[in-house]
Order: C-alpha cells, then sequence, then structure tokens
C-alpha cells in the first residue's frame, strides 16, 4: 500500500521517519496555471480581481475561499480602502464603518487584502507596519474601533 503523509516541512517530522519516506514537493501554480484552473472550476469573476489573485500566491482552494470572503464585505468599505486615506476624518469614519460592518474574522482578512493591495500600490514596507500592529492588537482583542482608528490615522500620517 502507498501512504501520503504531508507535511509543512521536513524538519517538522521526527528524522526515523523521513527515513522512510520519498519526497515529493509540490509547488505553488504560476499565475496563468492558476488562472487556467479558476477559469476550469467556473469562477470567471475571480479572475478579473488581481489582488486575489495574488494573495492566492498559487493555491486556487485560497484564491476561491479569498473570493468568498470578499464577497461578504461591502463594496463601499472595498472601494473606501482602495487608497491611503487622505485625512483624519475619513481615517476615523473608515474605521466605525468597518467596525459596524464586519465581523473579527473578517477584519483581520481585511487587513490582509489591505497589505496586498498598499504594497502593489506603494511598494513601501512602512505602509504595512501599521497593519502587521492592528492584526496584533486585534487579536489581543483590543476595542476593534480604536485599532482601526489608530491604523489609519498612522497611514494619513504616511500617505505618499
Amino acid at each position: 500500500g502507498t501512504l501520503i503523509l504531508i507535511a509543512p516541512n521536513v524538519e517538522s517530522l521526527l528524522p526515523t521517519i523521513v527515513s522512510r519516506c520519498q519526497k515529493i514537493p509540490f509547488h505553488p501554480l504560476s499565475t496563468p496555471d492558476l488562472k487556467m484552473v479558476l477559469q476550469r472550476l467556473g469562477h470567471p469573476d475571480l479572475l478579473q480581481d488581481e489582488q486575489l489573485i495574488r494573495m492566492a500566491q498559487g493555491s486556487p482552494g485560497l484564491a476561491i475561499q479569498y473570493w468568498e470572503k470578499r464577497q461578504t464585505i461591502p463594496l463601499e468599505v472595498i472601494q473606501a480602502c482602495q487608497s491611503l486615506p487622505q485625512n483624519a476624518k475619513e481615517a476615523l469614519e473608515w474605521a466605525r464603518q468597518i467596525d459596524k460592518a464586519l465581523e473579527m474574522e473578517l477584519q483581520l482578512w481585511l487587513l490582509d487584502y489591505l497589505q496586498q493591495q498598499y504594497w502593489s500600490s506603494y511598494g513601501n514596507a512602512e505602509i504595512l507596519k501599521p497593519l502587521e500592529q492592528a492584526k496584533t492588537y486585534l487579536t489581543s482583542y483590543a476595542q476593534p474601533q480604536l485599532v482601526w482608528e489608530v491604523t489609519f490615522l498612522k497611514l494619513t500620517a504616511l500617505r505618499v
């Protein structure tokens, strides 16, 4: 018989197990291959969102999962966050809107989406730091609207 053992890396397994196994590495799909698979699976709308394609990093399953999450976020929230907030009033309004509209799981996902969005738009690592801090605070049970307010105010100060 054949047993397939899947592990994140070889170091996570005991050496005695590794010595009895044949390693078969799986690599992420290239972007064209990922798009072809998504097309065949019946997700042509997903192909239009380059952010989600990049976030999926070659995984059709992740791309579909991210697409489904993105569909649950109100369009006005996604549109508002496409660029950095222009001023403090806008930053505070976005924070209120996100806190009111999204459950915690979606707020955490939105941070990942914004990191991808801002990195591809600005290419500035300094912009990613407040978003990473926000993840830490949100997972530490800080008040979500306050976390978003501080994050967006920091991003307002970093506007490029």
